[in-house]
């Protein structure tokens, strides 16, 4: 069994080592979390990827296939961050997974700064076999001591991403904890005068809202794209990892 992961930025070519089936699993990228603007508030979480997998996708023996891995979103000093990059295989109308939705750091004067949603299996494109969605991200507090809340977790392969746990006074809320199975961590809020902390493993987490102040929040998890395939006799990895590189140089 040959297992080949790619989380760079951006796209990729692959070259097909054989005529068969390969599966394929895929996470956008997380959404960053809000950054603050007040004294007072916390930002709110970014929402994480959600997780779609196709069980045995029909390859043909040296025809290149087209990947893309969506960026993590990028916090921004004292407004929302920017939302989570898609990711897609063959093309964005094929089989394509959006990025989490960033954290609010919009001031409002009795409610809370809302964490980011995770990407649904209802906005995904394409027909995959498994489906998980990404974790919510956790509110910012309002009208207190701010912290920030934790971004949501990315979805894996039995389990969605959890949502992130709401700020408190003065403390930042707990990421949301990965699905199953290569899922990511969401990023932890900021405390007191803190930003946002970009989740520490996985891919497709969240970043964490911001504390108070003019802060920023956490950067979002770039995404992944996994095959997993069994080659026929004869054909070394070490070659195909060359081939790889050629193409993507």
């Amino acid at each position: 069994m040959t297992t080949e992961t790619f989380t760079t930025p951006g796209q990729f070519l692959w070259v097909s080592p054989l005529t068969g089936t390969v599966q394929i699993e895929m996470w956008a990228g997380g959404a960053a979390g809000g950054g603050n603007n007040t004294t007072s508030d916390g930002g709110g979480g970014g929402g994480g990827s959600g997780y779609g997998k196709l069980n045995a996708y029909a390859v043909v023996l040296g025809t290149t296939y087209t990947g893309f891995i969506g960026t993590g979103g990028t916090g921004i000093s004292g407004t929302s961050g920017t939302n989570g990059g898609g990711t897609f295989w063959r093309d964005a109308a094929t089989f394509n997974i959006p990025g989490g939705t960033a954290g609010s750091g919009a001031f409002h004067p009795t409610t809370p700064r809302a964490g980011g949603a995770g990407s649904a299996p209802a906005s995904f494109t394409g027909s995959f076999d498994v489906t998980t969605t990404g974790g919510t991200g956790g509110a910012g507090v309002n009208n207190n001591s701010g912290g920030g809340g934790g971004g949501g977790g990315s979805g894996g392969n039995t389990t969605g991403g959890s949502t992130g746990s709401a700020g408190t006074a003065g403390t930042g809320g707990a990421g949301g904890v990965a699905g199953t199975t290569n899922g990511g961590i969401g990023g932890v809020g900021g405390s007191g005068t803190n930003p946002g902390i970009a989740p520490i493993s996985g891919n497709g987490g969240g970043g964490g809202g911001s504390g108070e102040g003019t802060q920023v929040g956490g950067t979002g998890k770039n995404g992944k794209i996994i095959l997993t395939y069994t080659l026929p006799g004869g054909i070394a990895p070490l070659a195909l990892n060359h081939l790889h590189k050629l193409m993507n140089a």
